[in-house]
């Protein structure tokens, strides 16, 4: 009879606990679109024109050239000038930017030139998309001279893009 008594109190233990648990929390699952979004680069700075060399030497340039021969196919270019056409506004502050989807990866330059002074200035690098274990970015600190430019090395690995080489005026 003990026995028995000992089951019918158990049962009614856990059936109690079963029916006063409380309803689980439902699952959130987060679609991260920078995680699912295509790789890519990108390079901005304000009053210098920009030019990205890719490992097998084609080019995306802000500067506006004729030889499309050699261009990056998978990049866009900008220059936002922000102030243009305000009246008795004689110059205004540009920004240069270069965005590159599904960039190769490996060694990778960037070139800074200044068309009118001599400027120091900070380059704007980032990048993310699924084919980069993380998203992130940085920025490189340029001294050009005027009608001069400079240029550094960056790589493109599976683990994110980052500065391989200091700013260096090119040979002549």
């Amino acid at each position: 009879m003990a026995v028995l008594l000992a089951l019918l109190f158990g049962s009614a233990a856990l059936a109690w606990k079963l029916l006063t648990r409380p309803d689980p929390r439902p699952t959130v699952v987060v679609n991260d679109a920078e995680r699912n979004a295509p790789p890519y680069f990108s390079v901005a700075a304000a009053a210098v024109d920009l030019e990205v060399i890719a490992p097998d030497g084609r080019r995306a340039t802000t500067i506006a050239t004729s030889d499309s021969s050699r261009r990056l196919p998978a990049a866009e270019t900008n220059v936002d000038c922000g102030g243009y056409g305000r009246e008795k506004e004689s110059e205004s502050a540009c920004t240069a930017s270069i965005i590159v989807h599904e960039p190769a990866m490996g060694a990778w330059k960037v070139v800074v030139t200044s068309s009118d002074s001599t400027r120091g200035e900070a380059v704007s690098v980032g990048y993310g998309g699924k084919g980069f274990r993380r998203s992130g970015g940085f920025a490189v600190r340029v001294l050009v001279d005027a009608h001069r430019s400079v240029e550094f090395s960056i790589a493109v690995a599976p683990e994110g893009v980052s500065q391989t080489s200091k700013v260096t005026a090119p040979p002549r």
